[in-house]
């Protein structure tokens, strides 16, 4: 009973005083490649190149997508189909100076 009643109390005065968020870690893809916080994977299909890739996420622009992936070079023309690339979806993360570069191949 006192057990009960003392976790009761605990968990209360965690829930009055409040905890930070906590971000969910970023996740590896199966190709390895671990996208930031506010990226999403993307596996690019044979004819995609960034701003087709842009036009499938609101509010990512290919600017955006080359920023995030530094293997990407500045014209986005060296997109393979299978590569696995990260695409910002968060507005913290569009290009706009607060890009995280995506992580690769984390072992």
């Amino acid at each position: 009973m006192f057990t009960q009643t003392f976790i009761a109390v605990v968990l209360a005065a965690i829930s009055v005083q409040g905890l930070p968020q906590v971000q969910n870690p970023p996740v590896p893809t199966p190709s390895g490649i671990v996208c930031a916080p506010g990226q999403q994977a993307y596996t690019v299909l044979l004819g995609d190149n960034c701003f087709t890739i842009a036009q499938q996420f609101p509010g990512a622009t290919a600017q955006s997508i080359i920023q995030a992936n530094p293997t990407i070079n500045s014209g986005c023309t060296n997109l393979q189909p299978a590569q696995v690339i990260c695409v910002p979806t968060d507005g913290d993360n569009l290009g706009t100076g607060g890009a995280t570069p995506a992580l690769s191949n984390i072992n």
